[in-house]
Parts: C-alpha cells; structure tokens; sequence
C-alpha cells in the first residue's frame, strides 16, 4: 500500500467513525433510558455514563484527529495544525487531554466489571452505587485521567532532540514539516549531541513504567473480578432462588460486559501497550503505528454495539425503532409513488 493511501486511510476512519459512534451511542442512551427492564436497577446510569463517556471521546477525537508515529525508541502523537489558529502550548493540553480519556477508560472498565460482580452476589458495597458514594467510584476514571495527562504533559514534553528524530518519518510519510504539527513524544535513548553517544532518558522511562504498571493493574483487576464474577452468576444460574428472568438478565449482562470490555483490549490498550513496548526494547515498528490510530479511532463506534446486540430488551428495542423507521420510510416511498402517479396522469389527460 502506498504511503499516500495509508496516511488517507486512516484519516478516513477517523472522519468515519466518530459521527457514527455519536449516533450510535446515542441511540444506546435513549434506549437504555427508556427500555430498560426493572430488574436491570441503578445499572442503566453506569452504562449511560460509559456511552456518554464514549461520545465525548469521539468528540475529542473528531476534533484532534491525532495520529499515532514510531521511530525505533521514540513514539509520538501529533496533530496537524496548519490552517489551525490555536496556539500551540494549549493544543498541547488538548492532547493532554485526549490522553487523559484514555486513561479515564481504564479506570472505567474496572468499576464496569467491579459493579457486575457486586451486582451478581449483592453484596453490601452495591448500594454504594445508589447514593451519593457513587462519587468515590466515579473518582477512579478521574485520578487515572489526571495521571495519564500529567504523563502525556509533563513527562513526554516537545524537544529538539525528540523533533530531529521524528522530523524526516513525519515528512516521509504525512509531508508535513516540523512547525506544521504539535506533538508529545517519549524518547527512551536520545544521543546525547556533544558526545554522539546514546544514553537513556529517566524521564521517559518513568512515562513509561507509569503507563506499563496501569495498564497491568487495570487488566488485573479486570481479570480477578471478571473470574469472580463469572462464578457467581454460574452459581445464580444453577440456584433456583432468583426468578428465570432475573438469571437470563444477569447472564445477558456478563456476557455483553466481557464483549464490551474486550473491545478496548484489543482496539485501545493491547496496540498502546506494544508501541511503548517496541520503543523501550528500541525496536522500529515503521508504519504499523498506523494500526493504533485507526483502532483507537474505532474503539467508541464498536464498543456500544454489545449492549445493543447482546441484551435482549434493548435488541428488542432496537427491532422494533428499526422497524417503525423502515414503515415511515416504505410509506414515504409510497407517497412519492402515488404523487409521481397522479401527476403522470394528470399531464396525460391534459
């Protein structure tokens, strides 16, 4: 594939992705608002909170467009400002700021997974998430995207070193120059300019083992409470103490959960978590980086579409909105035949 077409490609799922995942996620929000059953409880605002979280995650995207670039032990993501009037230190903490989503999600994922095994085994820290310490919960996302921004801002910051590493890759493949992008960078082995010898940077290698050890933690706990959780629905399922439609509804849960958060493993963390990999063992994984733009840009388009998919009353739902849009179209179709017809026909008898 030729660079042009790579670089336009994926420009283009970015531009693609983030209109239909407003739309649909969107969607989402008004069906979980208005669909959802009684038995599903204070659940509903979590999954609208997540949707609502994803919506402004596309926003930021549609707005930044960032691109995602390796050079052996250098990554970046930059966004292209020609044209643009913002000054470039507060574009800066704009991507400060879209760094600090994606540090939000992981915070998010693990309360997700943390409410469905408190949920499956009613546990007295459930109702937490009906009152006003809902807050505390909610700070986790919050504390995780101030430390991904404080990463993004502060340790990985523009330099003249990081930009004659970059510069030429950035020409090569976007034909964009130096003064027409702004850019946060991590350089784990710079060469030192008076010595010429490559040394390793402390500052980027603590950016990193900050962003390594919440993405594990994040996974662990992840891990832990989805195998928990698993076998307390398997126990709610086998007892016959909870109505059938209470178990389907929790098993209809867990499994759009597990879906839902799969999507972001392999969309979002996964291809981040190898990028920083490649760089601090110094390995050049080339144009690949562009992978990480286009998955990262599909992540909020792809994510909403278990919940709709997998649980039954609002895939209900979605037939049935479906359905009444296909008859006011057909009807639609109908009415302009008919008035196409008459006026066919009044033409002929004139």
């Amino acid at each position: 594939m030729k660079l042009n077409t790579w670089v336009n490609l994926q420009h283009q799922f970015e531009q693609f992705s983030s209109p239909c995942s407003f739309l649909i996620n969107a969607l989402l929000i008004w069906i979980i608002y208005h669909n959802s059953p009684v038995s599903i409880g204070a659940y509903k605002y979590l999954l609208m909170y997540i949707s609502i979280f994803e919506i402004l995650y596309a926003i930021i995207n549609f707005t930044l467009q960032p691109i995602f670039i390796s050079a052996r032990s250098l990554y970046c993501i930059f966004v292209d400002v020609r044209g643009s009037t913002i000054d470039p230190g507060l574009m800066r903490v704009f991507i400060s700021v879209y760094c600090a989503v994606f540090g939000a999600s992981l915070g998010l994922f693990c309360i997700h997974f943390i409410y469905r095994y408190l949920a499956a085994c009613q546990h007295k820290l459930l109702q937490t998430f009906n009152n006003w310490k809902i807050v505390f919960w909610l700070m986790i996302p919050m504390i995780l995207a101030f430390i991904w921004s404080m990463i993004s801002f502060l340790l990985a910051p523009p330099s003249d070193l990081k930009i004659k590493h970059i510069k030429n890759r950035i020409f090569e493949i976007f034909d964009l120059e130096s003064k027409d992008i702004v850019y946060l960078a991590v350089f784990f082995y710079p060469i030192d300019p008076e010595t010429g010898k490559q040394y390793t940077d402390p500052i980027s290698v603590l950016s990193a083992v900050i962003a390594i050890t919440s993405l594990f933690v994040s996974f662990g706990i992840l891990l832990y409470f989805g195998l928990k959780c698993y076998k307390e629905i398997k126990k709610l399922v086998s007892s016959s103490s909870k109505s059938a439609n209470y178990q389907n509804m929790q098993t209809q849960l867990f499994f759009a959960l597990v879906v839902q958060t799969l999507i972001p493993c392999i969309l979002m963390h996964i291809p981040c978590f190898l990028m920083i990999l490649s760089a601090l063992l110094n390995k050049d994984i080339g144009h690949l980086t562009g992978f990480v733009t286009i998955t990262i840009a599909l992540y909020p388009t792809i994510d909403p579409l278990p919940n709709l998919l997998i649980i039954k009353s609002y895939r209900k739902a979605l037939k049935r909105y479906l359905g009444y849009y296909l008859i006011f179209k057909k009807n639609r179709l109908i009415d302009v035949e008919f008035v196409d017809v008459t006026v066919a026909r009044t033409a002929t008898i004139a």
